[in-house]
């Protein structure tokens, strides 16, 4: 409760009088847990200096590196790495802290994992690396630096699922221009028959469904142009037979229709 409320002198006192540094509550989450999750770098410095366990997991598999990262609190986990948390330490599910970091686009973290050599190729149970996470949620500078430290882009996921198919579903433009200058395939279609051209028409709808309206933005039909530039295959039908164009005329949007009959 101390840690919780940045409460630092009674912290301390209680540090002075033998308190349970590695006791923990039922998501089996120590005080510095807490600390880290709420970023009060004092108190994580105090407790470090008892010397607590850095690789307890809590109920979700994660490590106080983890909860560090992915709460952006950049001095925390230097003081983590400085005392000997482990950078690669996998989750329950598998994530890295790197992989937390990425996905909430806490760059500075993410530079910092990287320069204590956490590893980029690590995938978590779904088998998405660290650049699904960035490619998912549009962070572009971190796709950047993750490509820079050595991040592969012909991987795919358990589903099939590309990098690509990521970028364009995440609607960023700039990360789908930036994978195909890497030679990643236009056409690569995954479990289901999805092309990334499939995706970019299907526009923000996030559900499986073709015949449920959805509104296709301006980043959408950048995507669909940039794809049809690096001659992305407008005739590619997926699993149900659906081709690009059918899912563009389902969601309405004429100019991609326009663009994919001019194609054809």
């Amino acid at each position: 409760m101390a840690c919780k409320t940045e409460n630092t002198d009674v912290v301390q006192t209680l540090l002075e009088n033998d308190a349970d540094v590695n006791q923990c509550d039922r998501r089996k989450q120590s005080p510095l847990f807490v600390a880290c999750k709420e970023g009060f770098l004092d108190i994580v410095e105090l407790l470090l200096k008892t010397k607590p366990s850095l690789d307890k997991r809590d109920v979700h598999g994660q490590a106080p590196l983890h909860i560090a990262s992915e709460g952006g609190h950049t001095y925390i986990v230097k003081c983590l790495l400085n005392k000997g948390a482990n950078v690669n330490q996998r989750g329950r599910a598998g994530q890295t802290p790197v992989y937390f970091a990425c996905c909430k686009g806490h760059i500075d973290v993410a530079e910092v994992l990287l320069i204590n050599r956490a590893d980029v190729l690590l995938r978590n149970k779904y088998n998405r690396s660290p650049l699904f996470a960035a490619c998912e949620m549009s962070h572009i500078q971190i796709a950047r630096l993750l490509l820079e430290n050595g991040a592969e882009v012909l991987n795919r996921d358990k589903f099939g699922t590309t990098l690509l198919h990521t970028a364009c579903k995440g609607g960023n433009d700039e990360i789908v221009k930036l994978l195909l200058r890497k030679n990643t395939d236009v056409n690569q279609c995954d479990n289901n028959g999805h092309s990334p051209l499939h995706i970019a028409c299907k526009g923000n709808n996030r559900e499986n469904d073709y015949l449920e309206l959805n509104t296709c933005d301006e980043r959408y039909r950048e995507i669909v142009k940039v794809l049809l530039k690096m001659n992305a295959d407008v005739t590619l039908c997926d699993n149900q037979g659906i081709t690009p164009l059918n899912v563009a005329h389902v969601s309405g949007n004429m100019e991609i229709v326009h663009r994919i009959q001019t194609k054809q």
